[in-house]
């Protein structure tokens, strides 16, 4: 849902409807206020779609994946109406091609989703993830390398992004401010040297 939208047309709706700061305070004025604005809401509701995520939409998807999929359907349409060897070899080049690009499309969403991902938002991001790749053997992930090792097993694949998110890696890096930790330190010792 556009928040933005929604909100300008409940409010257009409103000042349709102006009270004066004399009648604000008697019960009937507020009483027609609130049915005045439970019917913006309701109209604003009918006028500004909702955006419901499901396993269905697919936000990795681009122009690319389009235009390479139209490809494929025409490529697919001439091999159906002439079955040449060169037709099907073109179908299953242009198959192998359209797989190639979704498999990098969805990992670079997953990479750009993970880029600035803080604890709190993995989370959310984790359900996310397990509505739109959960469940259906169609979705795939693509294949994930970790240690030098390429993962190629849904099982592999689900722990390597699991101890990503929710292992607390970004805790144990190096790039803690040295300075900063010596004056905590600093203070923790003049706390203990007082009790």
């Amino acid at each position: 849902t556009d928040w933005v939208l929604w909100k300008n047309a409940i409010e257009m709706e409103l000042l349709e409807h102006p009270v004066s700061n004399e009648e604000i305070n008697r019960k009937d004025v507020q009483l027609k206020l609130v049915v005045t604005l439970n019917k913006a809401i309701e109209k604003a509701n009918k006028k500004i779609p909702k955006k419901i995520i499901s396993k269905h939409s697919k936000p990795f998807w681009t122009n690319e994946l389009t235009a390479c999929s139209k490809e494929l359907a025409l490529v697919s349409a001439v091999a159906r109406r002439r079955g040449t060897p060169q037709n099907s070899q073109l179908l299953r080049d242009k198959k192998a091609e359209f797989k190639a690009l979704l498999i990098k499309e969805k990992n670079d969403w997953i990479k750009d989703k993970l880029s600035n991902i803080n604890v709190s938002d993995s989370n959310i991001f984790w359900k996310r993830y397990k509505i739109l790749f959960g469940d259906s053997h169609i979705n795939y992930i693509g294949n994930l390398s970790s240690k030098g090792i390429l993962h190629t097993k849904d099982q592999d694949k689900d722990q390597i992004l699991f101890e990503e998110f929710f292992s607390g890696k970004h805790l144990q890096g190096n790039n803690f401010d040295e300075t900063f930790k010596e004056e905590i330190i600093h203070n923790y010792q003049s706390i203990i040297s007082h009790d």
